[in-house]
């Protein structure tokens, strides 16, 4: 009866911890938020490469290539350390070309 009731909550501990969490992956399941979570995590990391390569051309004006190339690699590689090698040919390749690149993006 306590547990039909929404203002209560059951007896015991064992059967309010089970409730609780029955009702949270309800509330969960019905809001999308697994949906939401996927998407999120999914455009944080399309979106990394664009980030990097507006720091470069920004970078490249201000800054010598190699310090540009060392400030950039020490997070990249501490986050995504299997990322690294990937990392070094983008940055080798936008960091030659930093002036074309910089006119085309505008």
């Amino acid at each position: 009866m306590a547990a039909s009731r929404p203002g209560r909550l059951p007896r015991g501990r064992t059967r309010w911890r089970a409730l609780a969490l029955v009702r949270a992956d309800r509330v969960t399941a019905d809001a999308g938020a697994i949906d939401l979570a996927a998407s999120l995590a999914y455009f944080t990391v399309l979106s990394f490469f664009p980030l990097v390569a507006l720091s470069i051309v920004v970078f490249s004006s201000f800054a010598d290539p190699d310090t540009i190339r060392s400030l950039l690699e020490g997070p990249v590689t501490h986050y995504f350390p299997a990322s690294s090698s990937l990392f070094n040919e983008s940055v080798g390749g936008l960091l030659g070309n930093a002036a074309a690149f910089g006119t085309v993006a505008l």
